[in-house]
């Protein structure tokens, strides 16, 4: 069968010509069902089962098939991912459309397609003469592939029960208005929600749900941010000029700051105050307003971290710090603006912990990211005892405007807080390396376990061979190591140039080489970050159980805090002299021009030496942080007396006082910063035997 489609269409110069598409229809397309006897089974490619076709629902109590629309995998890919899932029926049209909308979810879809336990039928519907539509006219694109989607649920629930077989096509979808047209058509239809709620010892799913909507106590007030531009009206504005386009930085030390890379400014455009962010999370490509100049700030001297123990609730009071801050100096100031929308989300899987609720019923906690940039995200579990000593990783599904935090769904636990491999797997999958396990093929090409050397190998009889193999090798891989990718596609660029040899496309394709080398520099500077943390980590789990007091020096000088680099273990840490709602006794007066702290006749200025106590604050089982204390100078009311260069303490130490904590700059599992790592010194245990005496004290 053959079904036409006759448009013209105008060239440049004036000619009108006649296209048409020609589109093939068959009939002899199989539905997949092993209990189909009218297409023709086919043994070996028989996917779908007949004898236990859906796993047990109270909702649907008989045998069933189940269809997605393409929001449903979208949105809801690692619910898809769980083995309790089978016996589903693919369109093509979900298919192409989950292709181009998200090749992060397609390549998931595909692995479950390919394995041959989960029986993932691809139902070729836009090629079989039964569920094969045309548009119709002034219907959108979404709502055509809402309808084949349907036809595809209607044509087979009527194939099957035309062989007086017992079973039903579930379509799932979470469209109201797909729903609702899908009952008058008298298909069964559900919300994944629903259906998911309906199965049997399946609660754990519920937790992974992707909900862009929750119940919010904040509702009935004023939106807490501002409405984001439509895409039309971004576009719009970016091409006359009122707005830029750019990419937005988070700040580490002040959550309630960040910037924007813009292409057409020389320097990074400034954003303070939730207004100013409206809910842009680090790496998402924003549209920016510039303010006037007589608007223009600088960055604020505090530092700012989200740390509220409970959830605040949808209210926001923070900003008070920053507007108490002094007027800015106008040879301080810089480009200043305001997102105004956001043009694509950066949105990845999260790695923190689970901060959980103080009201012990309640199912909706608080997850803490590992990475500082991003903000605190709210989710539901029921869960929250088992997983609150547990790495998790979190999804975010959407950031409505009167909610203080993003909305997300729980994904998997990666293992118990604290341990080395659970934290390793947090450092490889935050700084994106990969490093999931080698196929069987490959894997098929290394000998079998456990592997011994033959008795037939001598090494006698072999070292004139190796000794050439070696200094073969020194000459072939040598130049080899000092080349990377990047050299390599220069050097072919040159032979090319040169005609000592041959070219092909995408060695000319600009935009393709300008996409590998991004590729290349992201994948260098996060196997560096990964590199740092990885240092940071096993410097944690070196001052487990230890207080140790080093030489530092002030690096910069904040409004409430000073930065210690320590040169022995290259860490940069935050002594803080002032915190959110603490008191102390002692005052520091903090001098904005020429940046220092100063308490008596005790002035802090940059690159000044101190010496700082050094402990693991393991308090919070959750969340271990390097506490910095001052030991000299001298501050009555603030510093601690010395007690020594090291000394061993018991696993019941109290609580150390949150003089001082390490500022998480490059270590997104631990929060240690690497300051200097190819010169620093790596932290050496002792091993002279005198655990828990105290050794001989350093002069200051």
């Amino acid at each position: 069968m053959l079904a036409s489609k006759t448009f013209y269409r105008k060239t440049k110069g004036g000619h009108i010509y006649k296209v048409v598409r020609e589109h093939y229809l068959r009939d002899d397309i199989w539905c997949g069902s092993e209990a189909c006897e009218k297409c023709g089974r086919r043994k070996k490619e028989i996917l779908l089962d007949e004898e236990n076709p859906g796993v047990k629902s109270t909702l649907y109590p008989h045998p069933y098939y189940l269809i997605f629309d393409t929001n449903i995998v979208l949105n809801q890919i690692n619910i898809l991912e769980e083995d309790i899932l089978c016996n589903v029926i693919i369109p093509q049209t979900v298919l192409e459309e989950v292709r181009h909308r998200s090749s992060n979810v397609y390549k998931k879809l595909k692995e479950l397609i390919s394995d041959p336990k989960r029986k993932f039928y691809v139902f070729i519907n836009e090629h079989h003469k039964d569920t094969f539509i045309e548009r119709k006219p002034r219907e959108t694109p979404n709502d055509k592939n809402d309808r084949a989607i349907r036809a595809v649920a209607k044509w087979y629930n009527s194939h099957l029960s035309a062989q007086k077989l017992d079973i039903k096509v579930i379509l799932l979808t979470d469209d109201e208005d797909n729903k609702n047209k899908a009952a008058e058509d008298g298909i069964p239809v559900s919300t994944m929600y629903d259906y998911v709620s309906s199965l049997e010892n399946a609660g754990f799913l519920v937790d992974k749900l992707s909900r862009k909507e929750y119940i919010l106590d904040g509702e009935g007030r004023a939106p807490l941010f501002p409405c984001h531009l439509p895409p039309a009206q971004i576009h719009e504005g970016i091409k006359n000029g009122k707005l830029i386009q750019g990419t937005f930085l988070a700040s580490r030390e002040n959550f309630l700051e960040g910037s924007v890379n813009c292409e057409a400014m020389e320097k990074f455009i400034l954003v303070q105050g939730r207004e100013g962010l409206n809910r842009a999370i680090d790496g998402d490509l924003v549209a920016l307003e510039l303010l006037p100049e007589s608007e223009w700030s600088a960055p604020s001297d505090i530092i700012l971290q989200d740390e509220t123990e409970d959830d605040p609730g949808d209210v926001i009071d923070d900003e008070k710090i920053l507007a108490e801050a002094k007027p800015v100096v106008a040879q301080e100031k810089q480009p200043t603006g305001k997102i105004v929308g956001i043009i694509r989300r950066k949105w990845r899987q999260y790695c923190g912990i689970l901060q959980r609720s103080a009201l012990k019923e309640n199912t909706r906690h608080l997850f803490v990211p590992a990475e500082r940039k991003i903000p605190k995200v709210r989710i539901e579990t029921r869960q929250a005892e088992s997983l609150s000593t547990q790495r998790i990783i979190v999804a975010i599904d959407s950031w409505p405007r009167n909610a203080r935090y993003p909305l997300g769904h729980f994904v998997r636990a990666l293992g118990t807080i604290g341990d080395k491999d659970t934290e390793n797997e947090v450092l490889l999958l935050e700084h994106d390396v990969p490093h999931s396990r080698f196929s069987e093929e490959v894997s098929s090409f290394l000998p079998q376990l456990p592997w011994i050397i033959t008795e037939d190998v001598k090494l006698e009889e072999n070292l004139g061979q190796l000794d050439s193999k070696m200094l073969e090798l020194k000459f072939t891989l040598f130049p080899l190591a000092l080349l990377t990718y990047a050299d390599v596609i220069v050097h072919r660029l040159l032979a090319v140039c040169v005609g000592a040899d041959a070219t092909y496309p995408d060695l000319l394709d600009k935009k393709k080489s300008h996409a590998l080398c991004h590729n290349l520099n992201y994948r260098n500077r996060m196997a560096q970050y990964a590199g740092r943390a990885s240092v940071a980590l096993n410097t944690h789990l070196f001052f487990r159980n230890k207080v140790q007091e080093e030489e530092g020096y002030i690096l910069f000088v904040r409004k409430n805090a000073l930065q210690i680099l320590i040169p022995k273990f290259g860490l940069e840490g935050i002594l803080y002299l002032s915190k959110k709602g603490e008191t102390s006794s002692v005052t520091f007066v903090y001098d904005e021009e020429e940046h220092t702290q100063s308490w008596g006749n005790i002035t802090f200025r940059s690159f000044d030496k101190v010496i700082v106590q050094l402990s693991l604050d393991r308090s919070n089982v959750q969340h271990e942080k390097l506490v910095f204390k001052l030991v000299k100078p001298e501050i009555p009311g603030f510093s601690i007396p010395c007690a020594g260069e090291s000394m061993e303490v018991s696993e019941t130490k109290e609580d150390p006082a949150p003089t001082a904590t390490e500022e998480p700059e490059d270590n997104m599992a631990t929060g240690t910063k690497r300051r200097t790592q190819d010169n620093a010194e790596e932290p050496k245990s002792s091993t002279d035997g005198n655990k828990g005496k105290k050794k001989r004290k350093k002069k200051y």
